[in-house]
């Protein structure tokens, strides 16, 4: 059995991800799609009151947690 554990709501932290956002850009579409806003913008402007916003904040740290387990090991900072 295998399990993916990623971090919860207060591991974000402005400009988090942007790296994978861009390595990523048909996923990180995908989830703006869905989540009608983007994670990138959220992370880059950095307002602090959004980012630590339940409905905002946790969709975006596992956004980017999720792309960071896609990326190889050797890659991720």
């Amino acid at each position: 059995m295998y399990g993916l554990v990623l971090p919860g709501q207060g591991a974000q932290r402005p400009r988090m991800g942007a790296d994978l956002f861009r390595r990523y850009p048909e996923i990180v579409a995908a989830a703006e799609d869905v989540l009608g806003w983007s994670p990138p913008e959220l992370f880059e402007r950095g307002d602090v009151a959004q980012l630590t916003d339940t409905r905002y904040g946790q969709p975006a740290v596992f956004l980017a947690n999720a792309l960071r387990a896609l990326a190889p090991r050797d890659e991720v900072a």
